[in-house]
């Protein structure tokens, strides 16, 4: 082989080598600027949770209310939850099993003695809650699940129960044997978002992908933002406007506050991401506000709008509006003594 040869395909080598590592750099530096801090400092829109961003040391010390999200695992299989108080952890009543739950006392205590909370930031799926760290686990006392769901949504099979009917008041308080402090959790606060646009925070437990088998549950954070939707994709599943807003004010608006009682989607949040969307796994996650300095809840994860097939990719979501149903939580906590933070945000 000649010299100008040998020399031709050393250069060929480094020229490729040169791309390669230009273009591993920017895709190290583009996931670097999609999980800097200062996008938890500044609020700016970024990626949603799919593959999302980890936690370290920096996140914890800007974002310390992340703790309060704890990963949940029940007969029923992986969620997401949030620590609203000492012993309250909100999360989405699709979670449990409210078919056996409603069949017999036995078996809704075998969904509370089978269902345990973690604080831990990564842990194997399979893990007996023996396995799991002492100082991050915690195991629970009750569930509850809110009336209206529990009426409509206890059994799928009902020919009654179109979806659309169990978009609403997806919510349940798991009440924990351990307070949140002992498992080195911090409660995060309710509020309420400002507009349609807002930027948000998730924090979850989910699948990183379609393929994910989620073996591994890691706690992950992403940016989104909310959006208006128009009402006629407002997953009315085999229900038109008018037959849902019979529905809406015979069935719903009694178990909601005053406010809310005109437009059904004004109990829901629904947001949209620049990456991909939530997984299955970060459903009962919180949707998440920044004011000023603290992280407060305004919503609960409940389903992604899109393709069944590619559930991760889809990029937009439909969420339980806390506010509208605030007044249920204040209750429930008011029976145990738990205490509620409120946060009322000024315009």
């Amino acid at each position: 082989m000649s010299i100008q040869i040998k020399y031709f395909f050393l250069l060929a080598i480094l020229v490729n080598f040169t791309f390669s590592c230009k273009k591993n750099e920017k895709k190290n530096n583009s996931e670097k600027n999609k999980c800097s801090i200062e996008l938890l400092k500044n609020n700016y829109q970024a990626n949603k949770i799919v593959d999302g961003c980890s936690f370290n040391y920096s996140v914890n010390s800007v974002f310390p209310e992340a703790s309060g999200v704890v990963s949940l695992s029940t007969p029923s299989g992986f969620c997401t939850g949030t620590f609203i108080s000492e012993h309250f952890i909100l999360t989405a009543a699709h979670c449990f099993d409210l078919n056996k739950m409603t069949t017999s006392f036995d078996d809704f205590v075998n969904e509370v003695e089978n269902t345990y909370a973690t604080t831990s930031t990564t842990h194997n799926s399979f893990n007996s809650f023996e396995v799991l760290n002492n100082n991050f686990k915690t195991k629970i006392k009750n569930i509850i699940i809110h009336p209206y769901y529990l009426e409509n949504c206890f059994d799928d099979s009902k020919e009654y129960q179109s979806l659309n009917k169990c978009n609403f008041a997806d919510l349940a308080l798991v009440y924990t044997e351990k307070s949140s402090f002992e498992i080195n959790a911090i409660p995060v606060g309710i509020s309420h978002k400002k507009n349609d646009n807002e930027s948000i925070f998730f924090v979850g437990y989910g699948k990183t992908s379609d393929k994910d088998s989620n073996i591994t549950r890691t706690k992950r954070w992403g940016i989104a933002h909310l959006h208006n939707i128009d009402y006629l994709s407002f997953m009315l599943y085999e229900m038109d406007g008018t037959s849902l807003g019979a529905y809406f004010k015979q069935n719903i608006t009694p178990f909601i506050s005053e406010n809310f009682q005109d437009d059904p989607r004004s109990l829901l949040l629904f947001a949209e991401g620049t990456q991909s969307g939530i997984c299955q796994g970060d459903s009962g996650g919180p949707i998440i506000i920044k004011e000023k300095d603290t992280f407060y809840t305004i919503g609960v994860v409940h389903a992604n709008e899109g393709e069944k097939n590619e559930i991760c990719k889809n990029k937009k979501s439909i969420n339980t509006y806390i506010e509208p149903f605030l007044e249920w939580i204040l209750e429930e906590a008011m029976q145990v003594n738990e205490k509620i933070v409120f946060k009322k945000r000024i315009d």
